[in-house]
């Protein structure tokens, strides 16, 4: 049958623009009689899974690339079949079906390589980095991000080379490494914009708020978010936009502003439904129930909390039912069901054990996969060399001078395979100290969590309101401390603590224990960029922890607003100084803070006498406790 060029360009130049959802499959059906070619379908049914891939439709999606691979099978295209397979796969994706997506891009990578095709053979493995991304195997997303850039490079393709550099900025933010993932994401941000391409702009605007927000601008994060979610929704990128209304609202929330940060997590679970995108409705669901949590309405915490467990348990995310089952457990306590608050402690303790360990192994495995090779290569390389000299040898045995060299060369390539032997093992033994370690503190952090619960669930049996307040001062002590465990195990290094993120945390803690909801306190911290040694962080912790306590309790009494601030700062080469101020009532004129009373203030003298450092303290109109102190090492 003759094809009718004109028309197939005519349906071709209308697919270039979104058309509505229930005119495609019409618009198919059409072309579908009138053509009768599998060139022409092959190609048509392919632009229009692109359409309804973008506009959020993966069933539909997923049909019309089937039916173009059909297609191209019919024709033996091999190449436009491996598109195919590729859409396929991200379709899958998409839909949280991650096995299933692996093995679809495999399929397509095998047929890539026959092919010879460099630039899809890098874009097979970033797939595989970002599958690896997606289930927190970050280390080996990185391999296969930085493989995929290599052979983008080669192939000069500016649009993947933005695109390698958006999601190797992403494992970095995830790792905790906020300069080099702003390094690669500014690079990601600058090639988009130079090339004209939005949606990889949009993206990349969202990875930016990302990391300002880790950092604790709060303002500038939410200036790149808004620019992501304008510049994707201009494009109809809705799981983005999905994306970007959850961490706009995710920002509102830190801030304290609930009623903003449900009005953009509403609208991001909206869409997340409407899509059939899972994985963000989880997200949305998770957030909105720490809001209703945080504003005191309970029923609905544990209806969204209850929802996001569950999508987390079928798309096999152990990071979202962790999240959730804690928040629950939060939510239980609150309600003196503390059965319930106990079983959700035990998950949230089941899940994080369980990535832990699975990365443990993974790491262990990865290190002696690696010392084995290294050991065979150190072999060889010696036992080479020993055959040229002893080659040599034989050669001039004649000569004395050269079998006493040779002798020489024997006993010192010996000696250095002793060496370069201890040095493996050596190597080994402190990377596995180091998983080692890390599972210390996870435990450690783990068995402090546990008993602060348990305090706080004594706490609720109490009736008598002053043993009530010591038990929950001891139960904030306890979490202060597991903080330090826990920011140390999520850590790549072990020895030191960065406090910004570790004050935040604290800070919030106890925020939601001690705040009247009716006050509103303002917090500001700022510890940028200042890390210190633990046995420093300590002891700082629980200082930072009864200062901030004590001007929860007893600064506003009286007052609807207010204001604390922790300020860390390195004033000297080898100096810091921690000072925690608010701007309540005042502290009494005669206090000596050398002979006080109270355990917090004894305690805060105590742990300075064991930093070695000197507390001063001044109120006028705002009252402020100030320590100097070095750091351990």
């Amino acid at each position: 049958m003759k094809v009718d060029v004109k028309k197939v360009d005519a349906v071709k130049r209308e697919l270039r623009f979104e058309i509505p959802k229930e005119r495609v499959s019409q618009k198919f059906d059409e072309v579908y009689k009138e053509l009768g070619d599998h060139e022409a379908v092959a190609d048509i049914t392919n632009k229009i899974g692109i359409t309804y891939g973008i506009q959020g439709d993966y069933e539909k999606a997923l049909d019309f690339f089937n039916r173009s691979m059909e297609a191209n099978k019919e024709l033996g295209e091999k190449q436009k079949i491996a598109d195919c397979l590729n859409n396929i796969g991200n379709v899958y994706k998409y839909l949280g079906n991650y096995p299933e997506s692996f093995k679809t891009y495999n399929k397509a990578l095998v047929i890539y390589e026959e092919l010879h095709d460099t630039g899809a053979i890098a874009m097979c493995y970033n797939h595989f980095g970002i599958l690896h991304d997606y289930q927190g195997d970050y280390k080996q997303a990185l391999d296969y991000y930085f493989e995929s850039l290599r052979m983008r490079e080669i192939v000069g393709d500016i649009e993947e080379i933005a695109a390698s550099y958006s999601n190797i900025g992403i494992v970095y933010n995830y790792l905790g490494e906020y300069e080099q993932a702003l390094e690669y994401q500014l690079k990601n941000l600058k090639l988009n914009n130079e090339i004209g391409q939005k949606r990889g702009a949009g993206i990349a605007y969202t990875n930016i708020g990302n990391i300002y927000e880790k950092l604790g601008k709060s303002d500038q994060a939410l200036e790149n978010f808004v620019k992501g979610m304008e510049t994707l929704k201009e494009i109809g990128d809705m799981q983005g936009v999905t994306d970007a209304y959850f961490n706009i609202g995710e920002v509102w929330q830190k801030k304290g502003n609930y009623e903003v940060a449900l009005q953009y997590q509403n609208k991001s679970l909206d869409i997340a439904k409407e899509i059939g995108y899972k994985q963000g409705v989880a997200n949305s669901c998770y957030s909105i129930g720490s809001v209703y949590n945080k504003t005191g309405e309970y029923t609905k915490a544990v209806r969204f909390l209850n929802r996001s467990i569950g999508i987390g348990e079928e798309l096999g995310m152990p990071e979202i039912i962790m999240a959730a089952s804690e928040v629950l457990s939060d939510v239980y306590e609150k309600q003196n069901n503390f059965r319930k608050a106990y079983n959700f402690q035990i998950l949230f303790k089941q899940m994080s054990d369980s990535l832990n360990n699975a990365e443990n192994l993974k790491k262990i495995t990865q290190l002696e996969m690696q010392y084995e090779f290294d050991k065979q290569q150190g072999i060889q390389q010696i036992e080479q060399e020993q055959e040229r000299t002893k080659h040599n040898a034989e050669i001039k045995q004649q000569k004395l001078q050269k079998n006493i060299l040779f002798a020489g060369i024997v006993v010192v390539l010996l000696f250095g395979f002793i060496l370069l032997r201890g040095y493996f093992q050596k190597k080994k033994a402190n990377a596995e100290k180091e998983v080692l370690l890390k599972e210390i503190h996870h435990r450690v952090k783990n068995n402090l969590q546990v008993i602060s619960s348990l305090l706080n669930l004594q706490s609720h049996s109490l009736k008598d309101e002053k043993i009530k307040s010591a038990v929950k001062e001891g139960q904030s002590r306890v979490k202060s401390m597991a903080l330090i465990h826990q920011t140390l195990y999520q850590s790549d290094r072990l020895s030191r603590i960065g406090l910004q993120d570790y004050i935040e945390k604290l800070v919030s803690f106890l925020s939601d224990t001690y705040r009247d909801e009716e006050k509103e306190i303002i917090i500001g911290i700022n510890a940028k960029n200042i890390s210190l040694d633990i046995d420093t962080a300590i002891p700082l912790g629980l200082i930072i922890n009864e200062l901030v306590s004590n001007s929860f309790k007893h600064a506003f009494r009286n007052r609807t607003k207010g204001k604390i601030e922790v300020l860390l700062e390195k004033p000297g080469s080898s100096d810091y100084k921690l000072t925690v101020s608010d701007n309540g009532i005042g502290l009494a004129d005669n206090l000596d803070i050398e002979k006080a009373d109270s355990l917090g203030l004894k305690l805060v003298n105590i742990l300075t006498r064991q930093l070695k450092g000197e507390l001063t303290f001044h109120k006028n109109d705002i009252t402020a406790f100030s320590i100097t102190f070095k750091d351990k090492l």
